[in-house]
């Protein structure tokens, strides 16, 4: 094993480096870092092995560094952390492997010479530019690898295992050598292995780090070598690496491993042309625990196969490998955190392989031509300045499609430019408040209680005047906030409502994406039980439901009389699943069936007043007209299977 491993966490400051003509044998990049401690250290970073028959080396870099350890890195002080004989030493530790921890997808390695003629074609060309962008940005690097005995440096900073010959006393596990870069909004990631090291090595502890098997291993060159025709190179990776794990559902709705909570999975993908024997393989995750398939476990010809899994899978971040009967590592992949609980989504980790790419296809004659004018669904112009709106919030709407009002890009949004209805018999309390009267402008929902006022969405370029607007036409207080969905320009203005008290009503699905606002206090709803909101007059419902219409977390409202007759007002508010008065071109029939089919399930009547975020006030009978949809006739009485409504 190597001596004294461990992360030097500094500040990159200027490097140097020996070409072929300075040092052909043995050279090095020397990277020039500041700690905070008055002297400057050197991370010596091999670029060249002293292998005579191959001293090519093995690179890796990820442009997007996701995994957990960065969590972890984040924490450190500035200095050198040792990590050799330390608890850190392990899976989920903060040491590293390049096997083991799963840092990177493998196949997207190169194998690299030290210095040639040309561009893009050595070790050089890859290294240099990352580490001039991590000085001139002044981020923070992570340096792994041996300390120098007198402590002004390290070296090693490359994998330290899968040695043969001489090296091979330097072989251990959780000791390989990286760097990783901690820039202002993302991390990088720079991998450096030999090309003569083996793919697979033993995981001890008698000889750790070891090559598997002793003679005849893979290597990093049979598996990235520029000379290895793609469909070799192909050929030796699906044969060492048959099958991938492509999706993991890490923390599926509900408290973890309770009666009615669906079950942790992994699914797996054959990616060969015959049937793949699963039987005692294992699925090893961060605690190092496993989970041993039964005999008989098969899946077929390029198939999948979802494993229900015994070992439970942190919901935290962690690590999911994939062993052979023998114990080689066939795939593995890394999750953080935020992927596990973001949103509750599932986490789907997956690698591809492009097989084909069209170079310069021929297009039909016009194609690039465009619609005529007048059949766009935007206005053929720039965007004009539009009073009180920056020329930035103008270009982010125009280009990304949202809210072009016919000749103007985006009208005005100023507070007196507001215009406001209320024409729902029996409901004096649903207001629809026009920001944009275009055919495609926004509109916002407040919900006006006895005490208090309810907002459904929040285009954050009107947040602050809708605001303005209730507190000088309402004059009571926005207690509660309700987005109808993530999208940014139903949510973009969330936090300004959490800074004046408001509380979220959002789906249970969605929990830890709107979690994520500081100091937000949320009111959750699902499927089977829907938030109820009441005073001594009104009600309002709001309802989701699994795989509904237009996003995972799309949810409608319905208000009512707090305790309606046939007689009463209903209306229900929605975004983005219909866009009522507008031609049917400018709306999803899909998506619209989709909502009718939950209303229907929900028992809503036909008569009910649609209030839209885009497009004009109508009933659900026209949505129902405009899809043919066989909508049964319903009474009030129905809503939810009856007698809901009265108890609320």
């Amino acid at each position: 094993m190597v001596k004294d491993y461990g992360v030097w966490r500094a500040k990159p400051v200027s490097y140097t480096f020996e070409d072929r003509e300075a040092d052909p044998d043995s050279p090095h990049l020397s990277l020039y870092f500041d700690d905070g401690d008055g002297a400057e250290g050197r991370a010596a970073i091999n670029i060249k092995s002293g292998n005579k028959e191959e001293s090519r080396l093995a690179y890796w870099t990820v442009s997007d560094f996701t995994h957990n350890v960065t969590t972890k890195l984040a924490q450190q002080k500035n200095g050198f952390r040792r990590l050799s004989g330390a608890s850190e030493q392990r899976l989920d530790g903060l040491a590293l492997d390049y096997i083991r921890s799963n840092l990177f997808n493998r196949a997207c390695g190169r194998i690299l010479p030290h210095d040639v003629d040309g561009a893009d074609n050595d070790i050089l060309d890859q290294l240099r530019p990352i580490i001039d962008r991590a000085i001139s940005a002044r981020a923070t690097v992570y340096i792994y690898g041996s300390e120098f005995n007198n402590g002004k440096g390290i070296h090693n900073v490359h994998m330290n295992q899968g040695n043969s010959g001489r090296w091979i006393k330097d072989n251990g596990v959780f000791q390989d050598g990286c760097l990783i870069f901690q820039f202002e909004d993302h991390w990088e990631a720079v991998f450096i292995g030999f090309a003569s090291q083996a793919v697979h090595t033993e995981d001890g502890p008698e000889r750790a780090g070891y090559p598997l098997p002793d003679q005849d291993f893979i290597t990093w060159a049979d598996l990235l070598a520029p000379e290895q025709p793609d469909d070799g190179k192909e050929k030796v990776d699906i044969e060492d690496s048959p099958v991938f794990i492509v999706e993991a559902l890490v923390n599926p709705t509900g408290p973890d491993q309770q009666p009615g909570t669906a079950p942790e999975t992994i699914t797996l993908k054959n990616r060969t042309r015959n049937e793949v024997d699963l039987s005692g393989w294992k699925i090893r995750i961060k605690t190092g625990d496993t989970q041993t398939l039964p005999s008989g476990t098969r899946i077929g010809p390029a198939d999948t196969k979802t494993i229900e899994t015994s070992v439970p899978l942190s919901n935290n971040g962690g690590i999911i490998t994939l062993l052979n009967t023998e114990g080689f590592k066939v795939h593995g992949v890394s999750y953080t955190r935020a992927e596990a609980n973001g949103a509750n989504l599932d986490a789907t980790l997956e690698e591809f392989i492009i097989e084909e790419i069209t170079i310069n296809p021929k297009f039909p004659k016009n194609y690039f031509n465009g619609l005529s004018k007048g059949k766009g669904f935007f206005p053929k112009e720039a965007p004009k300045r539009t009073e009180g709106l920056s020329h930035a919030h103008i270009l982010e709407f125009s280009s990304n499609m949202l809210w072009s009002g016919p000749g103007s890009g985006i009208s005005d949004n100023s507070v007196d430019s507001m215009k406001h209805k209320n024409i729902f018999p029996g409901l004096p309390n649903a207001h629809w408040l026009i920001v944009n009267g275009d055919f495609l402008g926004v509109k916002q929902f407040e919900i006006e209680f006895q005490d208090h006022v309810i907002i459904g969405d929040t285009p954050p370029q009107w947040t602050k005047q809708v605001i303005e607007w209730i507190h000088k036409n309402i004059s009571k207080p926005i207690k509660y906030l309700w987005p109808t969905h993530h999208h940014r320009d139903h949510s973009g203005g969330a936090a300004e409502y959490v800074k004046i008290g408001a509380k979220l009503i959002v789906p249970e699905v969605a929990t830890s994406y709107w979690s994520s606002i500081t100091g937000a206090e949320l009111i959750t709803f699902n499927e089977t039980h829907p938030y109820i909101h009441s005073d001594s007059e009104h009600q309002a419902w709001f309802i989701w439901e699994e795989q509904a219409t237009h996003s995972i977390d799309w949810s409608y409202a319905l208000i009512t009389d707090k305790y309606p007759t046939f007689k009463s007002g209903i209306a229900v508010i929605e975004a983005d699943a219909w866009h009522p008065g507008t031609p049917d071109a400018n709306n999803d029939k899909w998506e619209m069936r989709e909502w009718l089919g939950q209303l229907d399930k929900d028992g809503l009547p036909e008569s009910a007043y649609v209030l839209p975020m885009h497009g004009q006030i109508s009933q659900v009978s026209e949505l129902i007209e405009h899809t043919d949809y066989l909508y049964p006739p319903k009474a009030i009485g129905g809503w939810k299977n009856g007698g809901d409504l009265c108890e609320a």
